[in-house]
């Protein structure tokens, strides 16, 4: 790769195609890879839709409303008996066979970008993949959290293989997270809004080709392949002028609403935390209360798209309605937060929906507003709006549903801007950065002031290629043996346990003559003290014990337990050259 700044787009990439090496601009194979990745984003789009398709014809063979269901069927059986299924697979596969931790879905994207975490593996995507089973067997979740991080993950790749920048890998991220949104819901420009507001978190013009490219290319083969649908269908509907005021009430409404969303996850996900069972049998648990759930409440199964257009289309029963959006809060966090995969952005749509249903239906009847639909459309804008924390996003999306009708943006706007408002009033974070605010960290704040605590080891190079002398080696042997070999620091084992870091001027001055250099072996002036590192470490902590050393490298261990393996090494210029990337001005 050529090009003066290794940081901007500008400069050409070499490509060995066939024993012919050919150049092309760097601007130009970016788009190329926003293509390709919104090509893998379209096409996990479409298993993901036939899954839940498939499922839902599985779990609703009658199409049975939720008053008129017999839970003494067998299609309650199975509606009972499905999410437990699904849970004990994918708990299995993620947690047991997988040993899989930590964070998933946007959350992970989030904040593996504000960190400079760039460099995902293909490993990564399995969990998500396996949300195609929780959606296919009734798990109250939704697609386009684990599309878009496969989509990410896509990204990373093959940003990590054509060798970019490391700094333009967030732009591929992003692109991958846009052509997720944009495939779901057939709307490539709330897919573009999405990733700039919510995982780049600004609005760079130089990150906006590639995205728009995987945005647009995502939603073209979607379309190929599942027609000119979308995911919520709205038929033409009008609103009085005279009903504005009422949006401000219902614009604050949905803020709390979203509150209440955001917490009710972040409750169950702490609630099932302290379930005392192993942790790959927990999603089977939370598969048998949200099936338990579904017997008496069907529609708060799976991700809810079709019985949302009924709710929007026919909006009656303000009692049911309330009940299945109080049961689909409490589905999804018993879904999510059990640990089954899925994304939290359909069931946020399907309560704005809800919730909306309920308040039309409301001052309709009390001779207030005309209909209850309007109110439902933008109970969904209201909620994506809070408790996604993506304003943006929900007015495009809300216009691409309506046909891009410009006589509902005052009441579209009223609603979006009083939800965030609420939200940005108390301080509720997202369902995406809820639990992190919780644990201290802040992903705006400390990215601006103190980048460095988001950065952890796992996210740097370790060397686990390095020279290696035996514990029994003399002093003078170790010094001949380097004599011939080019290293300047060497690992000392006994028997493949770690002992520590021996340096050649260490080596030197533990022998004054020729005769003690005999006599010692390195195990006896290796260093045992020297610290120890674990992949869940800061960059700033690290940087902090380089500067109390004189060690040019650092032992990594797999966790901070005493017995645990070592895995191999960190230098001090890795750290400082993460310093420097993590701290310098951006340049996308």
């Amino acid at each position: 790769m050529n090009g003066n700044d290794p940081n901007s787009s500008v400069g050409t990439i070499r490509i060995t195609l066939a024993g012919r090496t050919i150049a092309i601009s760097r601007f130009t194979f970016l788009m190329i890879m926003g293509a390709v990745v919104g090509a893998v984003a379209a096409l996990v789009t479409v298993g993901f839709r036939l899954s839940a398709i498939y499922g839902e014809r599985l779990l609703f063979p009658y199409h049975g409303e939720a008053g008129q269901i017999n839970v003494w069927s067998l299609a309650a059986l199975r509606r009972l008996v499905m999410p437990a299924l699904g849970g004990l697979v994918t708990g299995f596969l993620i947690f047991k066979l997988g040993k899989f931790k930590g964070t998933h879905g946007i959350p992970a994207i989030m904040q593996a970008v504000a960190s400079g975490q760039h460099q995902f593996s293909i490993k990564m995507a399995i969990p998500s993949a396996l949300a195609t089973i929780t959606l296919a067997t009734g798990g109250s979740a939704g697609p386009e959290g684990p599309i878009a991080e496969i989509g990410s993950i896509t990204g990373s790749v093959l940003s990590r293989t054509s060798r970019i920048p490391h700094r333009l890998m967030k732009t591929m991220i992003a692109a991958g997270v846009a052509a997720g949104i944009s495939a779901v819901f057939n709307a490539p420009i709330a897919g573009i809004f999405f990733a700039l507001e919510v995982i780049l978190r600004n609005y760079e013009v130089a990150s906006f080709t590639p995205i728009a490219i995987a945005s647009v290319v995502a939603s073209v083969i979607a379309h190929a392949f599942l027609g000119d649908y979308m995911a919520i269908q709205i038929q033409p509907f009008s609103i009085p002028s005279r009903e504005l005021p009422i949006f401000v009430a219902f614009g604050l409404l949905c803020g709390i609403l979203s509150i209440i969303y955001v917490r009710s996850l972040s409750g169950c996900l702490r609630g099932m935390k302290r379930v005392a069972i192993p942790l790959w049998l927990k999603p089977a648990l939370g598969g048998l209360l949200v099936g338990f759930i579904g017997v008496f409440f069907p529609r708060v199964m799976g991700e809810g798209y079709d019985w949302m257009s009924r709710v929007i289309a026919h909006p009656e029963g303000i009692g049911i309605l309330l009940l299945l959006l109080v049961f689909k809060m409490l589905a999804t966090g018993l879904t999510l937060g059990s640990g089954n995969p899925g994304g939290s952005f359909a069931p946020a749509v399907f309560i704005g929906i809800m919730g909306g249903a309920v308040f039309g239906l409301f001052f309709a009847r009390i001779g207030w507003a005309a209909s209850a639909m309007p109110y439902a459309v933008m109970g969904m804008a209201g909620l994506i709006s809070g408790a996604l924390g993506a304003p943006f996003t929900a007015i495009m999306l809300a216009l691409r549903h309506t046909a891009y009708r410009t006589d509902i943006l005052l009441p579209l706007l009223t609603t979006v801007a009083l939800s965030a408002f609420v939200m940005q009033r108390f301080r509720s974070g997202s369902v995406y950065t809820h639990d992190m605010l919780r644990s201290g960290i802040d992903l705006d704040r400390t990215r601006r002031l103190d980048p460095l605590s988001l950065m952890k080891i796992d996210s740097m190079p370790v060397l686990d290629r390095f020279e290696e002398l035996p514990a029994a080696m003399s002093v003078s042997a170790a010094l001949e043996h380097c004599k011939q070999c080019p290293a300047r620091w060497f690992v000392v084992r006994r028997e493949g346990v770690f002992l520590g870091i021996l340096s050649l001027h260490e080596m030197r001055l533990a022998i004054s003559e020729d005769d003690l250099g005999r006599l010692l072996v390195l195990s006896d002036i290796v260093d045992a003290f020297i610290p120890r590192l674990n992949p869940e470490m800061t960059i700033r902590s690290v940087l902090a014990i380089f500067s109390n050393v004189e060690s040019e490298v650092l032992p990594v261990f797999e966790t901070a337990a005493a017995k645990a393996p070592f895995i191999g090494v960190v230098s001090r210029q890795d750290v400082l050259d993460a310093y420097y990337e993590l701290t310098k001005p951006d340049q996308a």
